[in-house]
Order: structure tokens, then C-alpha cells, then sequence
């Protein structure tokens, strides 16, 4: 990664599991900035709190902690400070985080496909399926970065990396395992 690529963990449906949310900050290095798609809306925020006093902050030290750029709720985080959906932009590039129950992911992908265009973003990033999954629809990148909640189900997060001048580069990570962290 070079200094002018930007990456964005994404983050959806940890349900409270804490643990695992600060697992993947202690793990992953590359991330600058942490977008959270709902179902466990505070896990995010509750992990980045106690990293640094833990040691747990991924990047050489408390001061380097990537923060948390946005956050959305979803249909299990009740009642809370966020937002259901968001836009933003972040390198050239235009997001719409939404959970997706709203937008029914779990059926198809033409309300959520709509909401992007008509924000005029070029990437919706969502949850709530508990799969993760990357596509793209009438020209439109849907992300989801699977579930941090703990089932059937392997445990998942994403990152998308935007380089100046390239299109954006979205990958789905396994969480690891509690003795390589």
C-alpha cells in the first residue's frame, strides 16, 4: 500500500461480540479508517475505547488506532446514536452504508441499487445477511463484509482500498484465531 492509498475496514453484525471486533483491530495493520454496517453499532466504538489501554491498538501504538469514520444501525441495535443509513466520500470515491434490512438484501439488490444512485454513490456498503458477498449491479458496487456474530457461518470482515485514479479494491478476510492475535 502506498502512502496515497486509503483502506477502510468494514465491519457488520458482531451482536455485541466485543471480543472479536477487538481481535480484528489487533490484527489488521492496514486499515486507516473503520466503517461499521449495523447489528452490534457500538461493538466498533466499544473496542477502539479499550484497545489502546489494553495495547491492543493495530498499528505500533494507542496513538495509531484507526478511527471509526461512520456508522450505521440496523435492525438489532435499538435504541441507538446512529444514523440508519449514511453517505460519504472518501477519495473520489462516493459510499451509502445502509444495514439492508430496510432495502431487503436478503431478497435482492435493486432497492439498495436505487438508494446508490439516486445518493449518486458508486458503492453501498451493508450487512445484515450474515454472508459475505461482493457484486456489482447496473454499475453500482454492493460490499457486505459478512458477520463478526459467532454460528454457522465462518467469521468475516472487508476491506476496500481506494488507490488515487483506480477503481476501488474490496476484499473479504477471515477472522483469525485467538492465539495468532
Amino acid at each position: 500500500m502506498t502512502c496515497a492509498d486509503l483502506s477502510i475496514g468494514v465491519l457488520s453484525d458482531s451482536h455485541g461480540n466485543v471480543d472479536l471486533v477487538r481481535r480484528v483491530l489487533r490484527w489488521e495493520s492496514r486499515v486507516t479508517r473503520w466503517v461499521r454496517c449495523g447489528d452490534g453499532c457500538r461493538d466498533l466504538a466499544r473496542a477502539l475505547a479499550v484497545a489502546p489501554a489494553e495495547g491492543a491498538a493495530p498499528a505500533g501504538g494507542p496513538e495509531d488506532a484507526a478511527p471509526l469514520l461512520v456508522a450505521v444501525s440496523g435492525n438489532c441495535d435499538s435504541p441507538t446514536w446512529a444514523p440508519r443509513e449514511c453517505v460519504f466520500e472518501a477519495s473520489g470515491t462516493r459510499f451509502l452504508v445502509i444495514h439492508g434490512d430496510r432495502q431487503h438484501v436478503q431478497l435482492d439488490f435493486q432497492k439498495a441499487v436505487d438508494e446508490a444512485h439516486r445518493a449518486g454513490a458508486h458503492v453501498v456498503l451493508y450487512g445484515h445477511t450474515h454472508r459475505a458477498d461482493y457484486r456489482v449491479d447496473e454499475g453500482i458496487h454492493l460490499f457486505n463484509p459478512g458477520s463478526l456474530q459467532r454460528g454457522g457461518r465462518a467469521l468475516s470482515y472487508g476491506r476496500v482500498t481506494l488507490r488515487h485514479g483506480r477503481a476501488p479494491r474490496f476484499e473479504i478476510e477471515r477472522v483469525p484465531s485467538a492465539g495468532s492475535v
